[in-house]
């Protein structure tokens, strides 16, 4: 794996063990406003929206010992 993506893994690795819960979403058919809308009612809460690449966000889960539901990835990979 490049560094870069090394980084960003680590990056997710921490904010996975910092984080109480967690939640993935599919974000498919919203709208660039409709995203931003969303980014600023989390952030209201305390919140934060990231949009992370799914080997990438397997690989820090897995290290960050958070079980993830493999039929969540085969169904996104087939859109």
């Amino acid at each position: 794996m490049r560094a870069e993506k090394q980084l960003i893994t680590r990056e997710y690795v921490s904010r996975l063990n910092a984080s109480p819960f967690l939640m993935v979403v599919d974000y498919k058919g919203l709208t660039v406003g409709q995203f931003t809308e969303l980014r600023k009612r989390l952030h209201k809460t305390g919140s934060e929206v990231h949009v992370v690449k799914n080997s990438i966000f397997r690989i820090a889960a897995k290290e960050a010992g958070v079980a993830t539901c493999p039929a969540l990835w085969r169904a996104r990979s087939q859109w």
